[in-house]
């Protein structure tokens, strides 16, 4: 500007113009143009020129454009101030202790304002960063509130130095996310970038993302977004927990279990839990498909053709139904060769089906050896009954097993079914997915000991006797039954002498035995629905050792039922397990089983003899 402003020719400039004294900042001259452009109608005398400027300037603006001037005027350079794009200073000193100015604003001024109002009332951080010619690092220009909120950090420190904006960043990301910003300073690309801040000693996720811009200076400009993912990125982690807990809980149950997706058109499977590979010995990678699986199950074409018509139409019905494909027998191939005879079934859970395979190879190989043994020895009468109970024994164990299982396994499908809804819709929360896994917890160890118990019995392991209270293990096998009783608001009395009652016996055997009688009578119980249910528990002293009764108020036995008769059951749905369960028990340990009508309470009766 080259010399002072000549204050009676200062309205006749064509720009708006102001001018102060170097050392006191009090304004010397102003024209009316400046006084438009600052929105006021006069100025008094002595007013500070910088407090005019001011009035300008947004809030957080003020202090970075003192700090300006002041290096500015200590440096006795030009003064180019631009704030938010709509509002500039040019200044420059005159040497005869004078600043020259000139004040401009944008045509687009009240527009651009507006927008940055906007700006400032969306729930997202805004920013943008610059990279001048031949720099290096890009620096911060402008930094919405909601930035400096999420970040921590104040305005003036973060404009004066964005290394020091960049000191929020967790200590363990720091290096990476400067890196990151540096190779897109670099190659002017598209900044995207996920990271932890430490924000008031919290830590907080966010994710920045900034696309660049070339300015006509030859500087390019980063606009951006910083967004707030912490809750995002917790739940993600609460979701990955109870996914591992779920996928351990699986991979303990003695099952083979596969899920595969089926929103997929080659079905991928997604999951196979320890006991697939322990059994079939496939890893997950290996039957990644349902074509893969097909392939290496069913090596035989002509077979893998049979497999697949009967289960494609079985799932497209599942499916359709979100029901369940029930249990069908295949021959399958395992990894080492062996072929396997397997009853697999599964269910339908969302988009995915849950598919369960159970190993009945030792069963068929023993029922084909008993048969062969029958054959053989078809011709001695006398040795046909003993080899048919030795057959009913093995091949029972199975079916014995299903019908044990049958009512914990449902629930653990059912619970899986609710917690892989719950999963894909990412509305399980930390503490519903704890109570649902402790409960299939629960059901998988109740399902492994009850196993143990049939498979011990029915494949004629010795009884192992010991001293045991008859009455205490009365009880013991009646807790179990607790809740079941009183869901059904079933009363269970027990009639039990007070003094010991000692027995030599199998604990574990007669348990097992006496829960068969409960579960009946309590199922009993359930279809006739007498006003008052009871059962009773009784154990009175015998000459010979000790009779236990288990009586109820049900419907009792049907005429003619024959309890000696295996596989005989008075329940349509029933099986005869259960009585056979218990007479076989009685007969390991030298007792009876007599069945009939309870006088009193007009129900089933069950009197066990056991010897003392």
């Amino acid at each position: 500007m080259g010399s002072p402003f000549d204050a009676a020719s200062l309205e006749q400039w064509p720009v708006a113009c102001l001018q102060w004294q170097q050392h006191s900042c009090v304004c010397t001259a102003i024209n009316q143009r400046a006084l438009e452009i600052l929105g006021l109608s006069h100025v008094e005398p002595g007013s500070h020129a910088l407090d005019l400027i001011e009035t300008r300037l947004r809030p957080e603006e003020r202090s970075f454009f003192r700090r300006s001037w002041q290096e500015a005027s200590r440096q006795q350079t030009a003064l180019h101030w631009h704030a938010a794009g709509t509002f500039a200073v040019d200044a420059q000193p005159d040497g005869q202790g004078c600043w020259n100015a000139v004040l401009q604003v944008s045509q687009v001024s009240d527009l651009a304002r507006t927008a940055l109002d906007i700006t400032e009332a969306i729930p997202v951080g805004t920013y943008t960063m610059v990279l001048e010619p031949n720099a290096g690092m890009a620096q911060f220009r402008f930094m919405s509130e909601r930035f400096l909120e999420l970040t921590g950090l104040r305005r003036e420190d973060a404009l004066a130095d964005p290394m020091r904006a960049f000191a929020c960043v967790h200590p363990d990301d720091f290096d990476a996310w400067v890196q990151l910003n540096a190779e897109a300073f670099a190659s002017k690309s598209r900044f995207f970038g996920e990271t932890r801040l430490i924000v008031n000693g919290e830590v907080r996720w966010i994710t920045a993302e900034s696309l660049p811009r070339d300015l006509a200076d030859g500087s390019t400009v980063w606009e951006g977004v910083l967004i707030d993912v912490t809750e995002r990125v917790a739940a993600q982690e609460r979701l990955r927990q109870s996914q591992t807990v779920l996928e351990r809980i699986l991979n303990n149950i003695p099952v083979a279990l596969a899920v595969q997706d089926l929103r997929s058109t080659e079905q991928r499977t997604t999951f196979v839990n320890a006991s697939f590979e322990r059994i079939l010995g496939y890893a997950l990678e290996e039957v990644k498909t349902l074509a893969h699986w097909a392939e290496l199950a069913y090596p035989d074409p002509s077979y893998r053709k049979r497999v697949f018509e009967s289960w494609n139409p079985a799932m497209e019905r599942a499916r359709a139904n979100a029901g369940m494909i029930e249990q069908a027998e295949y021959c399958v191939r395992r990894k080492d060769g062996r072929d396997l005879q397997m009853l697999i079934s599964a269910v339908v859970i969302d988009d995915n089906a849950l598919i369960a395979l159970v190993d009945v190879t030792a069963v068929r190989d023993f029922e084909r050896k008993l048969l062969e043994s029958l054959e053989r020895e078809r011709a001695n009468e006398g040795q046909v009954r003993k080899i048919l109970e030795e057959k009913l024994r093995i091949s029972l164990s199975a079916t014995a097993v299903a019908h044990e299982i049958r009512q914990p396994l449902s629930i653990i499908l059912f619970k899986c079914k609710q917690a892989l809804s719950a999963i894909s819709r990412q509305s399980l929360d930390l503490e519903a997915a704890s109570a649902v896994l402790h409960e299939l917890a629960d059901q998988a160890a109740q399902m492994s000991v009850i196993t143990e118990r049939i498979t011990m019995l029915l494949r004629n392991v010795e009884t192992q006797r010991t001293p045991l209270d008859l009455c205490e293990m009365v009880r013991a096998a009646a807790l179990p039954l607790g809740r079941a009783l009183n869901a059904s608001g079933i009363a269970l009395v027990f009639e039990l002498p007070t003094q010991v009652t000692w027995i030599q016996g199998d604990a574990v055997q007669l348990q097992l035995a006496l829960a068969n009688l409960l579960r009946n009578s309590i199922e009993a119980i359930r279809l006739s629905s007498p006003a008052e249910p009871k059962i009773r528990l009784a154990v009175r002293a015998e000459s010979s050792g000790w009779l236990l009764e288990v009586a109820d108020n049900g419907p009792g036995f049907a005429q003619g039922f024959d309890p000696t008769e295996p596989l005989v059951s008075t329940k349509a749905d029933g099986s005869g397990i259960g009585l056979y369960v218990v007479q076989l028990t009685m007969a390991n340990h030298g007792g009876t089983m007599q069945i009939g009508r309870c006088p009193d309470l007009g129900g089933a009766v069950v009197r066990l003899q056991v010897p003392g």
